[in-house]
C-alpha cells in the first residue's frame, strides 16, 4: 500500500488509479480507512492535487484528510477539458484551510472560474497562479483569518484590477507574495502588522524606505531590475533573503550589515563574485548558491561548510 504515497510531497487524486512503476494518479475509489490514514501519516506529503472535476464522494475524502491534516494544501490545476470551471465544491469541505488554484489560462475567459466562491471559504492560505487573469477584486472579500497570499499576476494585457490597500483588512496576513503587476499602492504594506514575509517578483523599486518601519523576518526579490540596494542594510531584523536574476546586481555588500540571518539564498547572479564580510552573523546556518558568479572554494572555511548549492527545504 506504501506506493499509494509514495509521490515526493503530493497526491493526485483522480478518477481511477494509474501506475506505471510509480503511482501516478490515486482513484478516490480507493481512498477507504485504512489508505486514509496512510496518507495522513505520511508528513512528507505537502499537498493533494486534482486536475478535473471530480464526484461529490472525492471531496468529501479528500477533506477527510484535510480535517486530521490542515497543514496540507488543496490545488486545482490545469483543467485542461474545462471551459468553465464551477468551483463551488469548495463550500463542501470545511476543513480545507489552505487552496492553491495554479496553471489554469484566463486568456479565452476571463471569467472561467466562478472565483466569488472563495469569499465563502474560511482560507487561511490562497496561492493564485493563473496566466491572464486580470480581475483580482474577490481578494476584497476573503476569510478574516487569511495568514498568507500569493499572487503571481502576469499577464500580455496592460495591468489588473488589483490594489495593495485591499490587503490592510487582513491583520493576521503575515505571509506576502507579489508578483509583476500586483504593485499599485505597494507601500501600503508596511500597515499589515503582522506582515514578517515579503516576496517580490518582477517589481522593481526605486524607494526601500517603506520596509523600515516593518519587522520582516523574510525578503526575496526575484526577477526584477535593481542595481543598488544599499537601502536594504537598514532591515536589521531579517533573518532570511533571497535575491534571485537581478540582472544588473553586483553588489550585496549590504548583506554584512543584516548581522541577525539565518539563511542567505543567491541564485542567477552571474555578476555577483564574491560575498561579503559574515564574520558578524552569529545565527548564520545555510548560504544557498546557486549559478552565481562566487567560486566556493575561495570562501573563509567557516562559510564553505554552510554552503549549498540546492535549496532542499
Amino acid at each position: 500500500m506504501g506506493a499509494y504515497v509514495c509521490f515526493d510531497r503530493h497526491i493526485h487524486i483522480g478518477y481511477e488509479t494509474r501506475t506505471n512503476g510509480i503511482l501516478s494518479q490515486l482513484g478516490y475509489v480507493d481512498i477507504n480507512e485504512q489508505m486514509l490514514n496512510e496518507i495522513v501519516s505520511n508528513k512528507g506529503v505537502k499537498w493533494i492535487q486534482i486536475s478535473e472535476c471530480l464526484p461529490d464522494e472525492a471531496y468529501q475524502k479528500i477533506d477527510q484528510i484535510l480535517l486530521v491534516r490542515p497543514d496540507i494544501t488543496f490545488r486545482l490545476f490545469q483543467f485542461l477539458n474545462c471551459q468553465e470551471i464551477d468551483i463551488s465544491f469548495l463550500k463542501n469541505m470545511p476543513h480545507m484551510k489552505r487552496l492553491r488554484i495554479d496553471c489554469i489560462d484566463f486568456k479565452s475567459n476571463t471569467n472561467r472560474i466562478n472565483l466569488s466562491v472563495l469569499a465563502e471559504l474560511s482560507l487561511k492560505s490562497l496561492h493564485m497562479e493563473c496566466f491572464d487573469l486580470i480581475d483580482y477584486e474577490f481578494i476584497q472579500n476573503l476569510s478574516d483569518e487569511l495568514e498568507e497570499l500569493f499572487i503571481m499576476a502576469d499577464t500580455m494585457g496592460a495591468g489588473i484590477r488589483f490594489d495593495c490597500t485591499w490587503l490592510l483588512k487582513y491583520k493576521n496576513l503575515h505571509t506576502l507574495w507579489l508578483g509583476k503587476k500586483a504593485k499599485k499602492n505597494l507601500e501600503k504594506i508596511n500597515q499589515l502588522p503582522k506582515l514578517k514575509s515579503l516576496s517580490l517578483r518582477g517589481i522593481k523599486l526605486t524607494d526601500f524606505s517603506f520596509l523600515w518601519k516593518m519587522n520582516l523576518e523574510k525578503l526575496a526579490l526575484l526577477w526584477n531590475s535593481n542595481s543598488n540596494l544599499n537601502e536594504l542594510a537598514n532591515l536589521k531584523s531579517l533573518k532570511e533573503i533571497e535575491l534571485w536574476r537581478i540582472n544588473k546586481l553586483s553588489d550585496i555588500s549590504f548583506i554584512s550589515e543584516l548581522t541577525n540571518l539565518e539563511i542567505i539564498k543567491l541564485q542567477d547572479l552571474k555578476h555577483v563574485t564574491s560575498l561579503p564580510d559574515l564574520s558578524r552573523h552569529p545565527n548564520l546556518q545555510r548560504v544557498f548558491l546557486i549559478d552565481t558568479g562566487i567560486n566556493v572554494k575561495e570562501l573563509p572555511n567557516y562559510l564553505q561548510e554552510k554552503v549549498s548549492n540546492w535549496d532542499n527545504r
